[in-house]
């Protein structure tokens, strides 16, 4: 039997991270870190894809807390 409508995706298990502001500039970092090595990671590719700044920006300037899982 063949399943239809479906998407089969292989679970991934990451770092949790968010964003938040240090000093004025909005920064992502794990719950021990901004400034590990998986956080690091994250800032970097945050860096060279805007979508995910402006995203996380607007919604921590509006009083939330976004999530994001770094696999």
């Amino acid at each position: 039997m063949q399943a239809t409508g479906y998407v089969v995706l292989e679970k991934l298990d990451g770092n949790f991270v968010s964003p938040f502001y240090t000093q004025g500039e909005l920064k992502f970092g794990t719950k021990t870190s901004h400034r590990n090595g998986e956080a690091r990671q994250v800032n970097a590719f945050v860096a060279s894809h805007d979508g995910y700044l402006a995203f996380s920006r607007d919604w921590v300037d509006r009083g939330f807390s976004p999530i994001f899982e770094w696999c």
